[in-house]
């Protein structure tokens, strides 16, 4: 296992015990998973909260969330990325893939309204 993730940073939904991570330079955190198993895996939403407690977060990639709160790889409206707003800044990386088999122009236009959905929600006057 730890040759498997030593090269890369691996999804802690995949990691069973937490002494696989502490070599390498972080974990990857799934934002739309986060979600989906905040609904529907409880247990899988918690070890990604205790990885985030104990790892750095490397990097992350994210799907569009249907309205049930599943995840899925292509998004039908642009509005499907707005939960990222309700993730805590903790959760994040400098680094975000997006993981949707959308066409690459629709994928620039969720890109440029991901960053100033995030850019807003992070720079609120208090």
């Amino acid at each position: 296992l730890y040759n498997y993730f030593r090269e890369g940073i691996p999804d802690p939904n995949a990691i069973k015990d937490f002494r696989y991570l502490k070599p390498l330079g972080g974990s990857c955190i799934d934002l739309s998973h986060l979600v989906e198993d905040k609904e529907h895996r409880y247990k899988n939403y918690l070890r990604t909260v205790e990885t985030v407690k104990r790892f750095k977060v490397g990097c992350n990639h994210l799907s569009a969330i249907k309205k049930d709160f599943s995840s899925w790889h292509y998004a039908n409206n642009i509005s499907e990325f707005d939960y990222v707003t309700e993730i805590s800044k903790k959760y994040f990386s400098r680094y975000i893939n997006l993981e949707v088999g959308n066409s690459i122009p629709e994928q620039l236009k969720f890109k440029r309204y991901i960053a100033k959905k995030l850019y807003k929600a992070w720079n609120k006057k208090s």
